[in-house]
């Protein structure tokens, strides 16, 4: 998950979804819930690059759905 480019003073919580596919590559993500909409652009750019351990169901790969809480902390 890409730095955050500004101060945190407080918490941030957001929640990106994706589909990881058959290959364990990320399609579609997208915010769920946005933490700052430039912010948000950095974290989706980032997804498409991760790689997953695909799902298995019946001894074959399957796509499935995904969501991760992006937690932005302050410094102390």
């Amino acid at each position: 998950v890409p730095r955050y480019p500004a101060a945190v003073t407080h918490p941030l919580i957001g929640i990106l979804q994706f589909v990881v596919d058959e290959s364990g590559a990320v399609q579609t993500p997208s915010m769920l819930d946005s933490i700052d909409a430039s912010y948000d652009q950095l974290v989706v750019a980032a997804a498409k690059k991760w790689t997953f351990q695909p799902a298995i169901l019946d001894g074959k790969p399957v796509k499935f759905i995904k969501r991760l809480t992006i937690n932005v902390m302050p410094q102390n």
